[in-house]
C-alpha cells in the first residue's frame, strides 16, 4: 500500500493537472496567463520529485513498480502540458524565458528546437523506465538465486549426512563381519 506521503503528493499533481487543464484550454483564446502556468508546471514537477522519491523507498519491488508506474504516467501528462504551453508561448511570442520580440523565423527554429528536445525527453524517459524495470528484474532473480543458495546448500548439508551414516553403517558392517569371522574360526 503506498505511503500516506506518496498519495498525498499523486493528489496534489492531479489537483495541479486539472488547474493545468484549464488553462490549457484557454490558450486558443489567448486568454492563457503563461505565468501561472509555468508556475504549476515548477510546482507539479517537485510534486513529482518527492513522489518518485517516495516510490523508490517502497517496502515491495511490486509495490515501487506500480507507484513508479503511476509517477511516470502523472509525469508524463504534465510533459504534455508544458510542450503545449510552451509552444503556445513561442507561437504568441510572450515565453517566460525571454524569448519575446522574435522573429516568425527564429520561433519557428526554436520552436523546432523545442521539438527536438521533447523527442529526445521520451527517450530519455523511455530509457528511465527500461532501466527501473531492469533494475526489477535483476533483483528479482537476486532473491531467487539466494532462494537456490539455500537449498544447495540445504541438499549438501544433507549429503553430508548421508555419507556420513554410510560411513557409520560401513564400520559396525566391517565390525560385524570381523566379528562373524573370529566366532567362526
Amino acid at each position: 500500500m503506498p505511503s500516506e506521503e506518496f498519495s498525498t503528493y499523486i493528489s496534489e499533481l492531479f489537483l495541479l493537472l486539472g488547474k493545468l487543464d484549464a488553462l490549457v484550454v484557454s490558450i486558443p483564446s489567448g486568454n492563457c496567463p503563461f505565468s501561472d502556468c509555468d508556475a504549476l508546471i515548477r510546482e507539479g514537477q517537485g510534486h513529482l520529485h518527492e513522489a518518485q522519491l517516495e516510490a523508490r523507498m517502497a517496502d515491495s519491488a511490486g509495490e515501487k513498480k506500480k507507484m513508479l508506474e503511476e509517477v511516470e504516467a502523472v509525469k508524463a501528462k504534465l510533459m504534455r502540458h508544458k510542450a503545449t504551453i510552451e509552444s503556445a508561448q513561442l507561437k504568441s511570442g510572450s515565453s517566460a524565458g525571454g524569448v519575446g520580440g522574435l522573429s516568425g523565423q527564429q520561433r519557428s527554429r526554436v520552436e523546432a528546437s523545442n521539438d527536438k528536445l521533447a523527442k529526445q525527453n521520451d527517450v530519455l524517459l523511455n530509457a528511465q523506465r527500461t532501466a527501473a524495470e531492469t533494475e526489477s528484474v535483476g533483483a528479482d532473480i537476486v532473491n531467487e538465486l539466494g532462494q537456490n543458495r539455500s537449498k544447495i546448500e540445504g541438499a549438501r548439508e544433507k549429503a553430508r549426512e548421508v555419507h556420513s551414516n554410510v560411513d557409520d553403517a560401513q564400520t559396525r558392517i566391517d565390525r560385524m563381519q570381523k566379528r562373524d569371522k573370529c566366532a567362526i574360526s
